[in-house]
């Protein structure tokens, strides 16, 4: 299956649902260990922020579990 078709899980779908809602469209990423996400008008400019999450909390937890970054981006057709 290409990564295009992979189906979300329950957490991607409702992080997809319900993160920044004021985020009408453009990227996201979300945490769902840390229940924390952040926005851009790019790919690149998301998964950067989204790197220094998981820098910050291997920096700052080494021996936590890795947070499971999830990117998407949002469309308008999105919550239909």
């Amino acid at each position: 299956m290409a990564d295009g078709d992979r189906v979300p899980d329950a957490v991607e779908m409702s992080a997809q649902e319900n993160v920044c809602r004021s985020t009408v469209a453009g990227w996201l990423w979300y945490c769902d260990l840390h229940d924390t996400h952040g926005n851009g008008d790019s790919e690149a400019e998301v998964r950067t922020a989204a790197s220094a999450h998981l820098s910050y909390w291997a920096l700052v937890d080494p021996d936590s579990d890795p947070c499971d970054l999830m990117v998407w981006q949002r469309t308008p057709h999105e919550r239909v």
